[in-house]
Parts: structure tokens; sequence; C-alpha cells
């Protein structure tokens, strides 16, 4: 409960309805949504309550969280507390492994696509990366699917204990969330990442096996422990050394 205080003082406000918030903690006592659902109907029968909120609902999911089936009967639950107590419920869920920035923001959660297509109102979270020092906090944004009302604007934030608050200055919107890098791009990365290793074997080869004087390509086949053929190849699709009657230059070297 403190957090909701610190929140009040944060944003200059008093106190005055926090006597209306009620907590139920569940940790170690947690249960599937289908035995927890009448329990909290119960609870929460005669409060007259205006939103329920669960969080996180990795705790309570009854199923598998990828199965379609199985999560709608879940998703179903929510809707039977709404009806039940005429209130709203807000649930809070996580999104899936992975860098987050190149999906559409309904497709980051963690399951069964149910879980986008289920609430009225979606607002997801994510973190933006910047590596500027003395910033006022960390930074965030917030994208939303709705279902009856047309989509806003992404909202910018920045994140100072206890509170988020907009960005003002247009900072945050030339930020790009983390995103997945396509199958070509990381192909692309692969291949640049073994060129520069083969470059950096053939520069480490040509220094030890020029201390002697010149250098041969039987010398650096020997050195690197493969045949003189890969040397003569490595030479040709790089830039720094060619050969000449089986002798290994720089490039630099000869000109």
């Amino acid at each position: 409960m403190h957090r909701f205080k610190d929140v009040y003082d944060a944003l200059g406000w008093p106190a005055q309805s926090i006597s209306n918030i009620d907590i139920w903690n569940l940790r170690g006592k947690s249960l599937p949504m289908d035995k927890l659902a009448p329990k909290l109907i119960r609870r929460a029968a005669k409060k007259n309550y205006m939103a329920i909120i669960i969080d996180p609902i990795y705790k309570i999911i009854t199923g598998d969280e990828n199965s379609a089936d199985q999560m709608a009967h879940f998703c179903n639950q929510f809707d039977k507390v709404c009806t039940e107590l005429n209130c709203a419920v807000i649930y809070c869920h996580h999104h899936s492994k992975g860098a987050q920035g190149g999906k559409r923001s309904m497709d980051r959660a963690s399951g069964s696509g149910v879980f986008a297509r289920d609430a009225d109102a979606l607002l997801d979270m994510i973190q933006l990366e910047t590596d500027q020092v003395g910033l006022p906090g960390t930074a965030w944004r917030i994208e939303g699917t709705l279902r009856e009302f047309k989509a806003f604007e992404p909202l910018n934030l920045w994140f100072e204990y206890p509170v988020h608050k907009i960005d003002d200055t247009g900072f945050l919107a030339e930020l790009k969330p983390n995103a997945e890098k396509a199958p070509w791009e990381k192909s692309k990365e692969t291949r640049q990442q073994k060129k520069e290793a083969k470059k950096k074997q053939m520069e480490s080869a040509y220094n030890a096996c020029s201390i002697k004087g010149d250098v041969t390509v039987a010398d650096m086949a020997n050195y690197l422990e493969t045949t003189e053929r890969t040397v003569r190849r490595y030479i040709k699709e790089g830039n720094e050394f060619e050969y000449c009657d089986g002798k290994v230059v720089r490039k630099e070297e000869k000109s």
C-alpha cells in the first residue's frame, strides 16, 4: 500500500481515496482462475468496486498459455467476474521472449493470440533504449489497441519513481524500441563476423611467420593448421594480402 501513498505524494494529491483501494495478496496462495473467480466474486460481492486488477495473470493461468481454446476458457472467467460484479477487470500480462519493437503492440503478449483479441482495450508498455547519460529516468512508450474507439497516438514517458511523466520535449518520439532482426540481417551479420574473424587469423599468421623473414603460403598454412589451397582462397577473398611464386606479402608493403 505504501506505493500508492508514494504516488499520491509525488503528484501532490491528498491521499483521501486510498481507503477505497483493497489489496488481496495471494503470494504463495494463488489459484487457477477457474477456481479463483468464484472466490473473488463472493469476496467482492458487496464492495461495489469500479475495477478489479489482477497482476500478473501467469500466476493464475488455467491451462496451456499457447492453446487458443484453453486461453479462451481462461479469459471467459474475466467476463464472468465483470458480469457478476458489474465492474471492469484489468489484468496484467507479460511480453513473449525476445525484442518486441518489430511487432504490433497487440502481438507482443506471451502465449496465444487470444490475449490480443479478448480485451476491449489493450495497453502495451515497452521500454525505449537510450545510451545518453543524465536523463531524467528510464524511457517508455505506451501503445494501445481499442475495440470500440480510434487508436491513439503512442505516449512517450519518463519513469521517475514512483510516477510516469509524459515526455513533452519530443526527445523520445525519435527513439525506436529494440526489434528482432530479420533473418537476412542476422545472416549478413554472421557473414561479417566470420569475415572479421578470418581477417584476424590471417593477420596473426602473417605476423608470426614474418619474424623469420619472407612469408610463404606453406608457412601460413602450417601456422593455421589448414591447407595451402585454403590460405590462397583466404587471400583472394580479403584485401590485405596477395601472393606470388608462393610468397605472401601485404599489399601496402608491395606498393
